[in-house]
């Protein structure tokens, strides 16, 4: 008996006799009531140590642990990157058109050739121009198909960083039969851009028809 003892003085001996006390019945009560005692001293020893671990991760250091339970997100294209934000439509021949939420400028002159994004509301957020020093310098001609091939790339990657991927092209069908513009526009989508705009969520929605004809 005292060998038994010796035994099951360990918690896991404990706990596996314990499991066991339906296959083995020929146990002594004082055997039972040693085994239970053990159990019970193991399950409090567990739930001290969790409760001093929770304690321990729920213990606040500074001010910045305190998560706030609303959150405000600041991105002012928050809305357009989900294609929730309305588009201004405006009336049917309006010209120029502002249905869209960024358009792709360009700009050559004699000398320079200038590449830019522009918002509806007329804030330019990403802009690129062989003017630049940094561009310029890598550059023999600042108004070839190769300076703009390059200027091309660089907008490209400047609209990405911005998280621009999507924007209307501003030149038209004529414009990108030339040899610059057409290499400046083929720069640009294989950089990762595409000049078409997903289409807004509300304009899904059914329209209602607030002067029907048959009344």
């Amino acid at each position: 008996m005292m060998a038994l003892m010796k035994r099951l003085a360990t918690p896991s001996a404990a706990l596996t006799c314990a499991r066991s006390l339906k296959a083995r019945p020929l146990l002594t009560w004082s055997v039972v009531n040693f085994v239970q005692r053990n159990q019970n001293s193991l399950s409090a020893n567990s739930y001290s140590t969790t409760s001093t671990t929770e304690n321990e991760q729920c213990e606040r250091v500074s001010e910045n642990d305190t998560v706030s339970p609303e959150f405000v997100n600041r991105n002012p294209r928050n809305l357009e990157k989900m294609a929730l934000a309305y588009k201004d439509k405006g009336w049917y021949k309006s010209h120029p058109r502002k249905e869209y939420w960024h358009k792709l400028f360009v700009k050559k002159t004699s000398r320079h050739v200038s590449a830019w994004v522009e918002h509806v509301n007329g804030h330019i957020p990403v802009k690129a121009s062989t003017e630049e020093w940094a561009i310029k310098k890598h550059l023999y001609s600042t108004t070839d198909v190769v300076a703009r091939r390059n200027l091309g790339r660089v907008l490209a990657q400047r609209c990405l960083e911005a998280g621009i991927e999507y924007m209307v092209c501003g030149l038209d069908t004529e414009e990108l039969k030339g040899e610059g513009n057409k290499a400046f526009y083929d720069a640009m989508v294989g950089s990762g851009v595409t000049f078409e705009e997903p289409k807004p969520i509300n304009d899904f929605v059914a329209k209602k028809d607030y002067l029907p004809e048959n009344i």
